[in-house]
């Protein structure tokens, strides 16, 4: 039999083998994280390979040594692992410990023997930076999280979806819902949140939700009408998430007042409503113009264009709005090109254009072309003003300010005329030169059988062309004219148009040769007597305007007026000479009657004249002066009628008696002169020429400024003479001793000025008698 195994036997546990201990020391080298083992005094007795590693030593060079001198060092062991050794009642501690970058989870064990008392210490120490970093991260996000969510202007609402109760809130939805968060914790969202039509529907998509985390409203962003605290509705823009956690849907969202933004959108739509009616009612032609042409316009577009509709319009391209080439010659396209550059690179660009409509006619624009983006891509708005009526105002601005400036270079002429042809010439050249009209001319209306009208005056290409046309204003033939209908009628005769106007037949040949296209013809009246005629001609239909028609017929009217004046006036002057002669032979009638009366003093007045007149003329004194002194002189001496002829004629020495009654004749010469209406004072010069400066003249014995300075001058010229002629009771004493009595006694009774005029005419001018 075999061998009998015991009660005991059996029972005992199998034994296993022992392990050897050089498993178990590469088993202990295998960790991967340090493990020492020290003894009561902290004395390293064991280590892995990983703790040498890390403290960068052998375990035999560790062995004996505080494990804080070898790793991980310190100023001592670590303070839950000292507490555990020196007897606290747990065995187990942990510690963090940072060496450089790393961060060690310290775990300690104690080893105890057969009777519980502790042997060793046993540490591993796991690397946790990563999961440090992790946890922090993870704290961080959190954190980032929960700020963003404190501090988001959006509301944000977590809550249960099974129940429907509010689990998170933020600031945001207290401001926006009115309810503080500690209100809402719990409470079913639907219950006050919305409006109640809406509340059926929304907590039956919470039941689907609650099982399947799906929902109409889940993953999309809608607008939908919330409710305020107070019951107020506004629309708002929600976002909701959902999310399971621990096999349970719940859902986030995030609601957005839009309150303000629907109010800019409906306003952004009436301002787009008002845009396109003042777009469709704008008098200015816009278009919208992309690569491909035109992709938009107004109804004035189609209008100014002349298209029959906006299709029509639609889809031109820009050169079929322009002539080939703009004023001044250069190519449309090309300079357009330009414009459309300034307009992207600044923004808009304003020009003047030459446009041409869908029949051929052209008209002048204003153009502002704005840059702007259409579905993202680059477009020019382009707004055309048609300017021609603005042109046409520039221009009528423009040509009344300079028919204003002719006017006013005819009225100087009219005003300097003294002649009048020279007038008639001059309103003619200045109408062409400054009035801008190609051709103008004056003609007189002769009363003969023809009725010819003789041209006069003309300016500008005018004299083969009247000879041509040989204007008359008869009742037939030529005299259907512009020219001789003025005459004829008496008023101002216009033809806006010489192509058509019937009554410019006899010259519409050769006006339209020269390039006149209109004229116009005034009649010239002075006191209701027809003169002649002033015919303007213009380069340009329509040319004659109203103003322009007024301002001429007015300047018509100054020149008659000139021409009449000058005509009355030329019968005034000869009038005036005839007078003038009459008068200068009945003056000296009157002198040679005195002089007949003394013989011996005959040619004395006229001498003293001629003299007087040459002082006069040395003295600078006017042509008119001169005249007034020259019929003084001769009549000086007239008052010597009164006086009886035997003392005139006296040979002997005069005595005082008679001396005295020879004084009188310059008061008696006053008396017969002042009755007779002179234009100088003839009558006073007579009167004074024998008094001296010094107050020792008579008859009066004026003295300085009294006396009239022709009556200076008179006065010097009668003392030369009679010094220098001969003379009954004595012989002349020669022309010296006379110059002799004026110098010596110049200033003081004679005057200065008169005296030294008559010296240089003597001394340096050989004056002779």
């Amino acid at each position: 039999m075999g061998t009998t195994e015991t009660r005991e036997e059996k029972l005992a546990p199998a034994r296993r083998p022992a392990v050897p201990a050089d498993v178990w020391r590469h088993v202990f080298d295998a960790i991967e994280d340090p493990v020492f083992l020290h003894d009561a005094q902290f004395r390293v007795l064991l280590a892995n390979a990983a703790y040498c590693r890390e403290a960068g030593m052998s375990e035999a060079e560790a062995q004996g040594k505080l494990y804080w001198e070898v790793f991980p060092r310190g100023a001592g062991p670590l303070p839950r692992r000292k507490e555990a050794a020196g007897g606290n009642r747990h065995d187990a501690s942990q510690d963090e410990v940072q060496v450089g970058a790393k961060l060690f989870l310290a775990k300690g064990y104690t080893v105890r023997d057969g009777q519980g008392a502790p042997l060793h210490s046993l540490f591993i120490l796991s690397d946790i930076t990563a999961q440090r970093l992790a946890e922090m991260a993870l704290a961080e996000s959190e954190e980032r999280v929960r700020r963003a969510a404190e501090t988001a202007r959006d509301a944000i609402v977590s809550l249960d979806g099974e129940s429907g109760a509010i689990t998170a809130w933020n600031p945001a939805a207290t401001m926006m819902f009115g309810y503080t968060r500690e209100e809402v914790l719990g409470r079913n969202v639907h219950d006050f949140l919305l409006p109640p039509r809406f509340r059926a529907a929304a907590n039956a998509g919470m039941a689907h939700f609650a099982s399947h985390g799906e929902g109409p409203v889940v993953g999309k962003t809608q607008e939908l009408i919330a409710m305020h605290r107070d019951g107020t509705e506004f629309p708002v823009e929600l976002s909701i998430s959902a999310v399971q956690i621990h096999g349970k849907w719940h859902a986030t969202g995030i609601a957005r007042d839009i309150s303000e933004r629907k109010c800019a959108e409906e306003a952004l739509k009436n301002l787009a409503t008002k845009f396109r009616t003042v777009y469709e009612a704008s008098s200015d032609a816009i278009i919208l113009v992309d690569a491909a042409g035109f992709c938009d316009c107004n109804k004035a577009a189609v209008q100014m264009f002349g298209h029959a509709s906006r299709d029509d319009f639609l889809g031109g391209v820009l050169s079929q709005l322009f002539p080939p080439t703009q004023p001044g010659g250069r190519d449309s396209m090309s300079l357009a090109n330009e414009h459309m550059a300034a307009a992207f690179e600044r923004g808009s660009d304003r020009f003047e254009w030459l446009h041409r409509r869908q029949d051929g006619t052209e008209f002048p624009a204003e153009v502002l072309l704005t840059a702007m983006t259409l579905d993202g891509k680059p477009a020019l708005q382009a707004t055309v003003r048609d300017i021609t009526e603005r042109q046409r105002a520039a221009e009528k601005d423009r040509r009344l300010s300079q028919l204003y400036r002719t006017i006013s270079r005819c009225n100087e002429a009219l005003v300097r005329a003294l002649d009048e042809g020279a007038l008639t010439h001059d309103m003619c050249r200045v109408l062409t030169e400054e009035g801008g009209f190609p051709m103008v001319w004056v003609g007189y209306a002769e009363h003969g059988g023809a009725k010819l009208i003789r041209p006069v005056a003309s300016a500008g290409l005018a004299e083969q062309f009247l000879e041509a046309i040989n204007p008359t204003w008869a009742d037939e033939n030529g005299g259907q004219g512009p020219a001789g209908a003025a005459i004829r009628g008496g008023a101002a005769v216009v033809c806006l148009d010489i192509r058509t106007d019937e009554r410019c037949e006899a010259v519409r040949e050769l006006a339209l040769q020269r390039g006149y296209l209109a004229v116009a013809a005034f009649p010239l009246k002075f006191n209701e007597h027809g003169l002649g005629v002033l015919v303007v001609y213009g380069r340009q239909a329509d040319e004659f305007t109203a103003d322009i028609i007024s301002l001429l017929g007015e300047l018509a009217g100054d020149l008659a007026f000139g021409i009449g004046n000058l005509r009355a006036r030329a019968d005034r002057l000869h009038i005036l000479e005839k007078l003038e002669a009459s008068l200068d032979h009945a003056v000296t009638a009157i002198a040679a009657m005195v002089e007949m009366r003394d013989p011996y003093t005959a040619g004395h007045q006229r001498r003293v004249a001629r003299l007087a007149m040459a002082i006069a003329a040395e003295m600078g004194l006017s042509a008119d002066r001169l005249e007034g002194l020259h019929m003084a002189c001769v009549l000086h001496d007239i008052g010597k009628i009164h006086v009886p002829a035997e003392i005139l004629s006296n040979p002997g020495k005069l005595s005082a008696a008679e001396f005295e009654i020879i004084k009188t004749h310059a008061q008696v010469g006053w008396e017969v002169l002042k009755g007779i209406d002179f234009p100088w004072p003839v009558a006073d010069v007579v009167y004074q020429h024998h008094e001296k400066l010094d107050g020792s003249g008579y008859p009066r014995g004026l003295k300085g400024d009294e006396i009239l300075p022709d009556a200076r001058i008179l006065a010097v010229a009668d003392v030369v003479e009679s010094m220098t002629s001969h003379r009954p009771y004595r012989p002349g004493f020669g022309i010296f001793p006379a110059l002799q009595e004026i110098s010596q006694r110049k200033g003081s009774v004679y005057d200065a000025a008169a005296v030294e005029a008559c010296l240089r005419l003597f001394m340096e001018k050989n004056y002779q008698w």
